[in-house]
């Protein structure tokens, strides 16, 4: 099958939803699809070996997006509308049989252009107003709707959208893979998470984190805590509380963004990673990747009591705390470190879980998915 992956915004990029396409691409070629990558930018060569090729030039891309930051939003999708508009001669001239996005600005501008190619649109939120709206709309276009958990799947099936939904979660690459027993010389002090002090505006709280963590390492001077790829402002600001610097060294290692393909290096040391999210709706929607990252490396998971988290994680493949009781992650370290045999458990539990979630499982219920559309 011909497929063609569209993304509206930067890529080649590090931030979530640019590793996620990277994978896809790969598995689809993997199991043997053609696969490119479309979107703003220049033809190039991703990480993973998959083809780049850009509709839109970078300078003209970053005009709309200084527009956006300054609170424009509707230039957004106007430039999903531009795109849509270069990719549709693309789309005549080289014979797509599926085109995979996550916009459906886009979407909607190829299906007004008469662009009849199968479209399977990933939602990662609730839509509302006008993006219902044209969602209902696509849905009676040819277009299948994938989404990442069975809370969001359940949430957008009551807006009574027409066509094939399925559910195509997160996965994990395969060399973020290693087993439990190869880690039995990490120390059980280290501690760590990986990701950004803000999500898409939505603060994680990594004071509160550092906080926690602190009153834990004051029952236990050998914890170590390292935080692995935050935003330059995010390290100044943890700097400065107080006592995060004693004696020139620090209690806290922070560390800045690094590449995703070396994510897992630092995975290797760490012995538990935590999930500190609180609930929003913006959390509720989300299945991070890190879940599956700290689940598949042999890494326990400390994940704050949320619903969210809830709804990916039982008992017996994590350590749960409540993110609004000031002590209660303490008390999670604590168990941590006194239980050692039932954390064994269920880091091997993770891992086994975790072995579902490879990529070429994501493209799989995907395509299953859009299975009954019209094919050409």
């Amino acid at each position: 099958m011909k497929i063609a992956i569209v993304s509206t915004t930067r890529y080649p990029t590090e931030k979530a939803y640019g590793v996620t396409i990277q994978h896809t691409a790969a598995a689809l070629r993997n199991l043997g699809h053609a696969s490119r990558i479309y979107g703003p930018g220049t033809d190039c060569i991703d990480n993973s070996g998959n083809q780049v090729v850009g509709i839109m030039s970078q300078k003209t891309s970053r005009i709309f997006i200084k527009s956006l930051l300054k609170g424009k939003k509707f230039l957004f999708a106007i430039r999903s509308i531009i795109l849509g508009v270069r990719f549709k001669n693309l789309s005549k001239s080289e014979n797509f049989e599926l085109i995979w996005l996550r916009d459906p600005y886009f979407a909607a501008t190829l299906r007004c252009l008469k662009v009849k190619v199968p479209i399977l649109i990933e939602i990662h939120h609730i839509p509302e107003g006008g993006s219902l709206r044209i969602l209902r709309w696509l849905s009676k276009k040819n277009t299948g709707i994938a989404t990442l958990t069975p809370t969001h799947l359940d949430r957008l099936t009551e807006l009574n959208l027409q066509g094939p939904m399925c559910i195509s979660p997160m996965g994990v690459p395969s060399d973020f893979f290693i087993d439990p027993k190869l880690k039995k010389e990490v120390s059980p002090s280290s501690f760590g998470y990986v990701g950004k002090a803000i999500s898409s505006g939505s603060d994680n709280r990594l004071d509160v984190l550092v906080d926690e963590f602190r009153i834990a390492q004051s029952e236990d001077s050998k914890l170590r805590l390292t935080l692995i790829g935050l935003e330059k402002n995010a390290i100044e600001s943890l700097m400065k509380l107080q006592g995060v610097v004693r004696h020139n060294s620090l209690d806290v290692n922070l560390i800045g963004n690094v590449p995703h393909s070396e994510v897992i290096n630092h995975l290797k040391n760490f012995h538990c990673g935590i999930l500190p999210y609180m609930d929003s709706q913006y959390n509720s929607m989300r299945f991070p990747i890190k879940v599956l990252e700290y689940a598949a490396s042999g890494t326990h998971i400390i994940a704050s009591d949320i619903p969210a988290h809830r709804a990916l994680l039982s008992d017996s493949l994590a350590t749960f705390y409540k993110p609004d009781l000031r002590g209660s992650l303490a008390d999670a370290i604590s168990y941590v470190r006194h239980n050692e045999e039932e954390v064994s458990q269920k880091i091997q539990n993770a891992y086994e879980w975790a072995g579902g979630f490879t990529y070429e499982n994501r493209v799989r219920q995907a395509l299953n998915c859009i299975s009954d559309l019209e094919m050409g």
